[in-house]
């Protein structure tokens, strides 16, 4: 190490001004002069105030070597240490889970996650499997349950599972599903629709769904039984939040069910698009949604249900299969201006049957169920739906213009007033309701719109 020369002056303590370098020990031209006496130093010192500069003492020498800059590297995280995993082990064994909790919320950091079975094979099940399935799921306290669910979302924020991590397994999902009465059935779908969702975003932001956990778990390829048993809970659902509305329930057991109700469709959002085809998964899952559409029996049911769908490109495509069957002669063309215009002059009162109410009640339901067709088809062309989800964000920078199909190109507004002039005729004659009236306007207006932007 070089040897440094200092000068001590005398004067006022922690003045920076009383510690003067007068060399490095070096001999390049560069270093400054040696003091041979203290009168050196004095004279040296005097001629430093006046010029009133410092930057020789702040600045770094003048060197063509890189200053260090402390960077510190970023660490990998552990599995909690054998040591600590031990008093974790003996909590378990001893049935304490306020305990297990306790020390496994203080354990777990962004440096240290719980470990695998493989990374602690003394403790069967492993620890998470034991707080979801023991705790979680098991205890009889609900502030045990609560403290359960915030220590596994904290987890999951600092170390999200993967899918050969995930300690849980669909078996245990449906089980909990079919207990509408479990007091944790709700923490457990927040936990569950939590994973899958950080989990698939973050394979989108790699591009890559092969080894996404939703890919095992929601895929309509792979796994459409498991598709089947969310949309047979999001309709049961649906009737819970119905029954607790016309009951004399508290108002957080309604907003239990209608959480529910998000929650498994976002779960069917993400089965739209983890097979990489929007369109193909859309219209199966659709197609089997529609069974269970005709079998609700009230208006008021069917809004909520179709408002639910957080997937536009769904709800679109369930909208659309309703329309065909209301058709006596439907359509072969794909989803389009044309199309609707087509619903518009050739459905039928699908749900007749099933509906309680005046007629005209039936075709204010058709045409509501129209606006709404309309307006997913108006996000599905800009938005690029079709496209899959890893290459959606290139279509959206690059500015991509989604074409309209070449059977909307010739429609005009006159085209539009006569099928709108010819629903009047062949539905309610001359006598048209206001409601009714209002959203034949708003479909017109939708049209010529969408008409003079192409």
């Amino acid at each position: 190490m070089t040897n440094l020369s200092f000068a001590l002056i005398k004067c006022t303590p922690y003045n920076m001004d009383d510690f003067i370098i007068i060399s490095d020990g070096s001999d390049s031209e560069n270093a400054f002069p040696r003091a041979s006496s203290e009168n050196d130093v004095f004279k040296f010192r005097k001629k430093r105030k006046k010029t009133g500069s410092n930057n020789w003492l702040r600045s770094p020498p003048n060197t063509s070597t890189p200053m260090r800059t402390n960077v510190k590297p970023l660490i990998k995280p552990l599995p909690i240490p054998s040591r600590r995993m031990n008093i974790v082990s003996h909590t378990v064994e001893e049935d304490f889970p306020r305990g297990t909790l306790h020390y496994l919320t203080e354990f777990v950091s962004p440096h240290h996650y719980p470990p695998t079975a493989h990374q602690y094979p003394s403790l069967d099940p492993p620890i998470l499997c034991h707080i979801i399935r023991s705790i979680l799921l098991g205890a009889q306290e609900p502030g045990i349950m609560n403290e359960a669910y915030t220590f596994l979302m904290k987890v999951q924020e600092l170390h999200p599972v993967k899918l050969s991590t995930v300690p849980w397994d669909w078996n245990l999902f449906t089980e909990m599903m079919e207990k509408e009465k479990h007091p944790a059935r709700l923490l457990f779908l927040q936990y569950v629709v939590q994973t899958l969702d950080d989990d698939f975003q973050l394979h989108v932001q790699r591009r890559s769904l092969q080894k996404c956990l939703a890919k095992s778990m929601l895929s309509c390829d792979k796994s459409f039984a498991n598709i089947r048993d969310i949309v047979k809970w999001l309709v049961d659902s649906l009737k819970n939040v119905t029954e607790v509305c016309t009951a004399e329930y508290d108002h957080n057991t309604m907003n239990d069910h209608q959480k529910v109700t998000c929650l498994l469709q976002r779960m069917l959002s993400i089965a739209v698009e983890v097979d990489q085809s929007p369109t193909c998964s859309s219209n199966k899952i659709a197609g089997f949604m529609f069974t269970y559409v005709l079998s609700i029996n009230s208006r008021h049911q069917r809004e909520m249900f179709l408002k639910s769908i957080e997937s536009t490109l769904l709800r679109a495509k369930l909208l659309d299969v309703m329309f065909q069957h209301s058709c006596e002669l439907p359509p072969t063309l794909p989803l389009s201006l044309s199309k609707i215009l087509y619903f518009i002059d050739h459905s039928t009162l699908l749900l007749e049957e099933r509906s309680r109410g005046k007629e005209w009640q039936r075709w204010d339901e058709m045409l509501h169920h129209l606006c709404l067709l309309f307006f997913s088809y108006q996000r599905i062309m800009p938005e690029h739906l079709r496209t899959p989800v890893t290459e959606r964000i290139d279509c959206i920078l690059q500015s991509t213009q989604a074409h309209m199909p070449n059977e909307d190109l010739d429609i005009t507004e006159a085209d539009v007033e006569f099928c709108l002039n010819n629903f009047k005729t062949r539905t309610l004659g001359s006598e048209i309701p206001q409601t009714i009236q209002a959203k034949l306007n708003l479909l017109y207006s939708l049209f010529c719109t969408t008409i003079k932007n192409t």
